[in-house]
């Protein structure tokens, strides 16, 4: 079992996974001692893993999207303030307060 999982799995080991998941469902005759263990269990999480990373993968869309937006604004915004003090210095001169 893996040390620490709060990390996400290497690409390798999920593969891995997967592979084993597929092999697993051609299997007729499994019946582990350990229901915990079932196709049935195995095929619930494999759904619920699947959503899950549909999920993310959305609200990383979401979030990367709401970024650039905040950028062009900021820059709006900076753009804007870079008029503003032209227009100050056209108004007052350059050496204005």
């Amino acid at each position: 079992m893996a040390r620490d999982q709060s990390r996400r799995l290497k690409t390798t080991i999920f593969q891995a996974d997967e592979n084993g998941y597929i092999a697993l469902q051609a299997i007729k005759a499994y019946s582990p001692a350990n229901p915990a263990f079932s196709l049935e269990a195995v095929v619930a999480t494999r759904i619920e893993v699947e959503s899950l990373r549909r999920n993310e993968a959305q609200a990383l869309a979401i979030a990367t999207n709401a970024r650039y937006a905040a950028v062009a604004k900021e820059w709006e915004f900076h753009n804007l303030m870079l008029g503003v003090k032209t227009q100050i210095v056209a108004q007052f001169g350059i050496d204005s307060d």
